[in-house]
């Protein structure tokens, strides 16, 4: 018999429009909470790539007169532990977990409420910059990698607000360090409220006990604000250039030996997930069959998605010798020209997928990692029972739809020689 953990989720708004998803789970000695802030990369203003993230950091250093350090020794004085932020393009998380005692989960929840509604950003603005810039040069290690990075977006994503010049929540060096302390606390007020957060909370204390403790903690103050909408969806147009090479020996003399070969493609709404994740899933394990077990040219391939609200990228990323770029290019729009023929393949990957549903062993923290998952990504929870149902609704007919919208004049190559 499956159980399906998001069954017994229950969905509560408080009276200040701040969305609960609650579920009892009995018999157990932890809580489990999460906050989603429905705002991150896609909400930084015109010219302040990164806010988000500086001020994701800057929150924890802002609540009543706790020091950042302070906060944390509180949370393990408790017996648990907080994660203070985690920024990406489509919302902020902090999430905390503790032993099931109804005094701490009080506690920790007022700690956490005053930090994401009632903050007045104003302390550690320049030592927080300092401490993103280290983050920066950690990610890119040189002028050249951000650039390089972000490979074929320029053109994948011509006419996109946003997605034209994304790479990662930490934004552009020069624009975040502009940030001034009145930028971050309007950008922290209308999106810090609560009609746009979404708390998750996972343990042994019951749905009404739950809204109680609640009512006693800032989650239930008044503040105005609204929920950020979803984007309409993006029509992506054929990019005007299809391939970019870098030579890498032009830029250092420890340049590698292997080439990084990466092709994507921007895939509208119209595509599934279910869809578009069995593609990556049969691409990857033909690619791998042909490039690592017939022809020993590569360890691995990595062909996979993300989602962006308003559309999907694509993308398959290869390590070869350079010498056998032509054949690798060619094989692969064989593979994918075979996929009419790969019928029985498509049976058995989507049964495997079906299979990882019912073999979920899911712990407190897999289900709160999921559920702030689906909140960040799709502002709802998406059951097991429903993502069942979604698997069984794909055909075979969907991947061809797909794999033929994948053509040469849609995708963008990326090429990092040695």
């Amino acid at each position: 018999m499956f159980h399906d953990l998001y069954a017994n989720f229950y969905q509560d708004t408080l009276e200040n429009g701040l969305s609960v998803y609650s579920k009892e789970w009995p018999n157990v000695n932890w809580f489990y909470s999460g906050v989603v802030i429905h705002a991150g990369v896609k909400e930084d203003p015109p010219g302040r790539e990164g806010l988000a993230h500086l001020l994701e950091h800057l929150v924890g250093e802002n609540v009543g007169d706790f020091t950042f350090s302070q906060l944390e020794n509180r949370f393990e004085e408790l017996g648990g532990w907080g994660s203070f932020g985690s920024t990406s393009y489509l919302a902020t998380n902090y999430k905390f977990h503790l032993p099931a005692q109804t005094n701490s989960i009080r506690e920790a929840l007022t700690l956490f409420g005053k930090m994401v509604l009632m903050g007045t950003i104003t302390r550690q603005i320049e030592e927080e910059k300092a401490v993103v810039v280290r983050e920066y040069y950690r990610e890119y290690e040189h002028e050249h990698a951000r650039t390089w990075d972000m490979q074929g977006r320029p053109f994948l994503f011509e006419g996109h607000s946003r997605l034209q010049t994304y790479h990662s929540a930490l934004g552009v060096l020069n624009e975040f360090l502009q940030c001034t302390a009145e930028e971050l606390q309007i950008f922290y007020d209308r999106y810090y409220v609560p009609k746009n957060i979404s708390l998750v909370c996972i343990g042994p204390t019951p749905r009404e006990c739950m809204l109680r403790i609640l009512q006693e903690t800032p989650f239930s103050v008044s503040k105005r604000g609204e929920r950020s909408s979803m984007p309409n969806a993006f029509s992506p147009q054929p990019p005007q250039r299809q391939e970019t090479i870098v030579q890498l020996s032009e830029f250092s003399a420890l340049a590698g030996s292997q080439l990084t070969l990466t092709y994507e493609w921007v895939v509208p709404l119209r595509f599934t997930k279910y869809s578009v994740r069995i593609l990556c899933d049969l691409l990857e394990k033909m690619l791998t069959e042909e490039l690592r077990y017939k022809r020993r040219i590569t360890y691995t391939v990595n062909v996979d998605y993300e989602f962006w609200q308003d559309c999907r990228t694509l993308h398959i990323h290869i390590e070869i010798p350079p010498e056998r770029r032509a054949m690798v290019q060619d094989l692969l729009w064989q593979v994918l020209g075979s996929l009419p023929q790969a019928e029985e393949k498509f049976l058995v990957a989507k049964q495997e997928r079906i299979n990882c549903i019912y073999r979920m062993d899911y712990s407190g923290y897999d289900l709160l990692q999921a559920a702030m998952s689906d909140l960040a990504n799709y502002q709802r929870l998406i059951s097991f029972t429903e993502e069942l149902h979604q698997w069984e609704q794909t055909t075979f007919q969907h991947l061809l739809e797909l794999a033929d919208y994948l053509t040469p004049e849609r995708h963008f190559c990326f090429l990092l020689q040695p």
